[in-house]
């Protein structure tokens, strides 16, 4: 009996020991991670694409794609993240694409009342159809 027991002291130090490793693991990979991908909240900074950081000598390169907005699919408050698209003239986009149907080109845009050729040359490279 005293000899079972010994035998599951051991198996159970021994879980204990890779249960404490496991979790050194992770939270080292969790700080590193956050390392890497941390951004000023305090500050509240907006830091575009590609921009070089320096903090304590750790320089750390934010590349951001930015994902590209559907004019068929996408919603009201989605169209308003677009430069220069306001509330209404996102409105317009979905309202003229529930009439009309989808847009086949994105140059159809200019269709749309509030779009003039200004305002579509600006957002022309973060639409897609």
């Amino acid at each position: 009996m005293e000899k079972y027991l010994k035998q599951i002291e051991k198996t159970l130090i021994i879980s204990l020991v890779l249960i404490f490793v496991i979790f050194c693991v992770k939270i080292t990979y969790l700080q590193f991670v956050e390392q890497k991908v941390k951004l000023s909240y305090k500050t509240k900074e907006i830091i575009k694409p590609n921009t070089v950081l320096n903090k304590k000598n750790k320089t750390i390169k934010l590349t951001v794609k930015k994902k590209k907005i559907n004019i068929n699919r996408d919603f009201v408050e989605t169209l308003k993240t677009l430069k220069g698209i306001g509330e209404k003239t996102a409105k317009n986009i979905v309202d003229y694409r529930k009439r009309n149907g989808s847009f086949k080109t994105k140059k159809s845009l200019l269709k749309v009342k509030g779009i003039g050729k200004k305002k579509f040359n600006k957002i022309k490279d973060d639409i897609e159809i």
